[in-house]
């Protein structure tokens, strides 16, 4: 898809380019079901990866989106997956080299009906620092890695 200068007057040049617009539209492709990612130009040759748990951390049963890390196109380092039953304020898994960010980032989550502090570190840890345990959202955490 092809927009126009016209169709987004004032818009930056670089969301007028042919090729970021089409890395933006693939960067928003909807999931095809748990644990699964579309057939989508945006996944391929990305690395996706699962997790190797700690501290009591695992996939939340029932269809939900399996954990997972991944590079989109763009670079940009994304988590996804629902995660229950580890301990709160301990490492959740630990990124590998290359998916990490440069400096701490800090993350809002879904956690049972509330929120939670999801810290991803230098280092490589993915950290729940407050909520619960019987689930916490990891989808939609996206950073530029180091």
């Amino acid at each position: 898809m092809h927009l126009p200068p016209s169709a987004l007057p004032g818009a930056p040049a670089l969301l007028l380019d042919p090729a970021a617009q089409q890395i933006a539209l693939q960067a928003f492709a909807p999931r095809v079901g748990a644990g699964q990612f579309p057939p989508s130009p945006a996944f391929e040759g990305a690395f996706v990866a699962a997790p190797a748990f700690a501290n009591g951390w695992s996939n939340l049963a029932g269809g939900f989106q399996t954990a997972a890390y991944y590079k989109d196109r763009a670079g940009l380092v994304r988590l996804v997956g629902v995660v229950t039953g580890g301990t709160i304020g301990a490492t959740v898994f630990t990124l590998p080299v290359g998916f990490r960010p440069a400096l701490i980032e800090l993350f809002i989550g879904v956690s049972g009906a509330a929120t939670s502090r999801i810290d991803v570190q230098n280092d490589g840890q993915v950290i729940i620092k407050n909520g619960t345990n019987g689930f916490v959202s990891l989808s939609g955490i996206c950073f530029r890695a180091a």
